[in-house]
Formats: structure tokens, sequence, C-alpha cells
């Protein structure tokens, strides 16, 4: 089981086999910063959600549950 949002996110991409490249333009965003949020290097935003969550095939009620996770075990981490 993951532990994190963006390994989630690594994980269910290259299970389903978009590239890095078309979800991060789905997403709006640069390539290297989604691969940032992959490797736990930066936070996702809630805005974020949507994307993976249809691009991928899960259920977006998976990412936000994964995206709270994330975001707990970085407040206590601080």
């Amino acid at each position: 089981m993951t532990e994190t949002f963006g390994e989630d996110i690594w994980i269910n991409r290259e299970l389903r086999k978009p590239a890095l490249r078309k979800v991060a333009a789905l997403l709006e965003i640069v390539t290297s910063f989604l691969s940032q949020i992959e490797r736990n290097e930066r936070e996702a935003i809630k805005e974020m959600l949507s994307v993976p969550a249809n691009t991928l095939e899960y259920p977006e009620r998976k990412a936000e549950i994964y995206f709270i996770k994330s975001q707990i075990q970085e407040n206590l981490a601080a």
C-alpha cells in the first residue's frame, strides 16, 4: 500500500501507462513539478485531485484520501 499522494499517483501512472508529460499537461503544470510531487519533494494542491482520478481511472475519493493523508504526514513531520 502506498504511503503518500505522490506515490499513489506514480504507481497508478505506471500501471495505466499515460506519459508523465500527458498527466502534467492535463494538470497544467510542468513535468518536473509532477515528478517532484511523485517523489514527495513538492506538495500537490487539492484542485489537482480530479485530473489524476479521471486520467488514471481510479475514484476521486481515493485521491482525496491519499491527499489528506499526505497533508497530515507533512504537518506531523514539521
